[in-house]
């Protein structure tokens, strides 16, 4: 280890990488005997910790820390599965694995300096107790970290479900743990292979030699065990055709934020709902966490795109002619009322001649 060429971040790291794989022998212990794997000690961690600059957004770093989840089994007895870090001891220990805290360097560079102070009792008293501190790896996690880090004794990711729990599958009675993979059993029925929902397919069909099998689902179903179905195309096509201004089909995803928005904006003034229309129709899009089955046939939303459109055009293009014919219609009554409205006055009559000319051209200009 070259501390010079590392620096103390990845000495802290090789070191941590060495403890881990390569414990030390339980105590007592002779050559060639079993012992039980010694832990490395918290003291290792936090060197990395305070080395590294180490921060969690998510949960406080910790090295010592215990978690119990409870399972079902098969045969129905609960089961409890136990997740432990560091030993919370500080190295050098007979009960883990590693060296002390991060104090123990400051410690070796002052013992030249408290080596002179052995020659009376009150020297050999101090230099005792500072040998002591260093050994133990004393080293406050949170203040090395700093008081502006936020601590979070549980991370946000344990209140999720656990993977290993929700997609386990039970292979029959008998068993003694449940597993991953319901192809990994091909002796199962089909009634309980995929969750009924699907087949067994190969991940590489060319290796005959060590096949590896996995799910394949139904058209309607998804997961890794074909366990949740997939909601539909087709009705996601049809309420955005119907209901689309109100964001019917957005709710339907699962999409809530913008199935309100597209509520209170009329679907977008029509041209959000329009182009939804065609989102959704043309493929799968996607719902909350799957892609919805694709159900819809493309020729289905082919015409009634085309018969959609026409009908939209049909439909404007009539308000534009009708408000056209209104407003001729308007005008030309405008214009007979001002033609009412024009009073033309007229001279005494003064001979044949002149009423004929009135007559004709309605004026007495002659």
């Amino acid at each position: 280890l070259e501390k010079d060429r590392d620096g103390d971040c990845n000495l802290s790291i090789k070191r941590l990488v060495c403890w881990s794989f390569f414990p030390r022998c339980e105590e007592g212990k002779k050559e060639g005997e079993v012992s039980v794997y010694l832990r490395p000690c918290a003291s290792s961690c936090q060197n990395y910790i305070s080395s590294c600059g180490v921060e969690c957004c998510d949960e406080s770093v910790q090295c010592v820390f215990e978690h119990k989840k409870s399972v079902n089994t098969t045969g129905g007895q609960p089961r409890t599965i136990t997740t432990q870090g560091y030993e919370a001891q500080m190295g050098p220990n007979a009960l883990c694995t590693g060296g002390s805290g991060s104090r123990s360097v400051l410690a070796a560079l002052a013992m030249p300096v408290l080596g002179a102070l052995m020659n009376n009792r009150a020297g050999a008293g101090a230099v005792l107790a500072v040998l002591a501190f260093s050994l133990q790896g004393c080293s406050d996690t949170d203040s090395d970290l700093g008081a502006e880090v936020p601590v979070h004794r549980v991370g946000n990711w344990r209140a999720k479900k656990d993977y290993l729990v929700q997609e386990a599958v039970q292979p029959g009675p008998g068993a003694t743990k449940n597993i991953l993979n319901s192809c990994t059993m091909m002796d199962n029925a089909a009634a309980t292979t995929c969750s009924a929902h699907g087949s067994c397919k190969a991940w590489n069909p060319a290796n005959v030699k060590n096949p590896l099998y996995f799910c394949h689902c139904d058209r309607d179903w998804f997961g890794s065990e074909c366990k949740y179905q997939r909601q539909s195309q087709a009705i996601a096509y049809t309420l955005s055709v119907l209901l689309g201004w109100a964001g019917a089909d957005r709710f339907y995803l699962g999409q809530y934020l913008s199935g309100l928005l597209k509520l209170c904006t009329a679907g977008g003034l029509g041209l959000w709902w329009l182009a939804d229309i065609v989102r959704v129709g043309s493929a799968p899009v996607r719902a909350t966490d799957h892609n919805v089955a694709a159900d819809l046939p493309h020729w289905l939303f082919m015409a009634t795109t085309v018969l959609l459109t026409l009908a939209v055009s049909l439909v404007v293009v009539s308000l534009w002619a009708s408000a056209s014919i209104r407003a001729r219609r308007r005008k030309n009554a405008d214009m007979m009322a001002a033609e009412e409205d024009r009073v033309i006055p007229y001279p005494a009559y003064q001979g044949p001649s002149d009423k004929l000319v009135r007559a004709r051209y309605g004026s007495t200009s002659v």
